[in-house]
């Protein structure tokens, strides 16, 4: 209570922005939630359709007799770093909040995320896992982040993009996510934050219940993405850095699930394991072949 006394009468207008891309089966709860927010100032919502097949955008738009919401489409390029940087640039607010079609936030997360955005550029909020995920989906992985904010590969810390805000003159300075991530976009835009200079801060009181991948499939499918990005990520920001991010060896890897544990036996263990392994050795493989093409271009302009 104290924080909010601190804001006074100048609560900021806050857009939210949320990429939805077949979201059918989900969104209709992120949008429900959002209707119960207590939040004092002025707000709207702005659903960023990155080219959904079912009725993602009808759904949405059952929701304009209870929102201040816009649907935008966003096609030509598939990914949420494009879809997220359309719904910013129509943004009309001071401070952008991001959030997942297939989360739910709670009650205070506008409230709370504006708290403590007075004290820092960029703001991460808790993620629950539970509320959502059924008891065997949840042994499947690790955990996110037991406190605070995640660390990413033995660099900084980051927000994860579902539960992330940032002051929109910061977003702009920096231009956006960066659309050349399919994945870790997240991860990149944080670290490009606080490498220039900027602030990250966690709001412990700004809850998104997350919800899992609810098949290996799903499972293997997004570890094997979002490992064969990092390598990428790691690589650019490893580069002319003493001190840098790095993938850490195969053992660090494994014991990052938990291997002493009864659950590292379970079959969504080992299949995080695999998909996360082929994934990185798809990058390896991506990242050197990318070097001998420049290597092969920097070489004929020298004859």
């Amino acid at each position: 209570m104290s924080e909010i006394l601190k804001i006074g009468p100048s609560f900021p207008y806050v857009t939210v922005v949320i990429p939805a891309f077949n979201a059918s089966s989900f969104i209709a709860v992120q949008l429900d939630a959002l209707v119960q927010q207590e939040y004092p100032g002025g707000w709207e919502v702005i659903v960023v359709d990155n080219g959904s097949t079912d009725n993602t955008v009808e759904i949405a738009e059952s929701f304009r007799h209870k929102l201040n919401i816009q649907i935008v489409s966003a096609v030509g390029t598939y990914c949420p770093a494009y879809a997220r940087n359309t719904g910013a640039k129509i943004a009309k607010g001071e401070l952008l909040c991001f959030c997942d079609a297939d989360d739910r936030v709670c009650q205070r997360w506008i409230l709370s995320i504006v708290c403590s955005a007075y004290h820092a550029d960029a703001v991460g909020g808790r993620i629950d896992e539970v509320s959502l995920n059924d008891p065997k989906i949840q042994r499947w992985r690790t955990p996110l982040s037991r406190s605070g904010l995640p660390n990413a590969w033995y660099y900084l810390d980051y927000a994860p993009s579902g539960n992330f805000a940032i002051w929109k003159d910061k977003f702009d300075l920096l231009r956006g996510f960066d659309e050349e991530y399919y994945s870790c976009e997240d991860i990149e835009i944080c670290w490009r934050l606080q490498i220039n200079g900027g602030t990250l801060s966690y709001s412990n009181d700004a809850v998104v219940s997350y919800r899992h991948r609810n098949s290996l499939l799903r499972l293997a499918r997004q570890n094997y993405i979002r490992a064969r990005w990092a390598v990428s990520l790691v690589a650019k920001y490893k580069a002319n850095r003493e001190s840098g991010p790095h993938l850490g060896s195969l053992i660090d890897r494994v014991l990052y699930w938990h291997p002493i544990s009864p659950n590292f036996f379970s079959i969504g263990r080992l299949v995080g394991i695999i998909s996360m392994e082929l994934g990185i050795l798809a990058g390896i493989v991506l990242q050197i072949w990318n070097n001998i093409k420049i290597l092969t271009i920097t070489s004929k302009d020298s004859l």
